[in-house]
């Protein structure tokens, strides 16, 4: 990432773009906000460095912005009655001998 792209919880204080061999960079931005720099070289090179560095203010709030609960750690969630998940003894003994009808007939 040569330029991090500045919102509402990160705005860009400082940044510098330095090359090897050296370049005249010009800048735009694409149709989604993201800038994007294009590089002309006066003279060719066996190798090419890029060195990039930003200064940003990041006010997000720290992750998590609320409370969870310690039972919420292991995804997916168990519940101690989910009808959809495990269904009451009653229901799968009816299940059970609605399958064997429609098998037997």
């Amino acid at each position: 990432m040569l330029r991090p792209r500045e919102g509402r919880e990160l705005r860009l204080l400082d940044h510098k773009v330095s090359t090897f061999p050296q370049t005249e960079l010009s800048w735009s931005n694409d149709v989604f906000g993201n800038a994007i720099a294009s590089a002309t070289f006066q003279t060719r090179s066996d190798s090419l460095v890029v060195d990039s560095s930003a200064t940003v203010d990041l006010t997000a709030s720290a992750w998590p912005v609320f409370d969870i609960a310690a039972s919420a750690i292991n995804y997916p969630f168990l519940y101690a009655h989910d009808p959809h998940r495990h269904p009451p003894k009653r229901a799968r003994d009816d299940m059970q001998s609605a399958t064997v009808i429609a098998i037997s007939r």
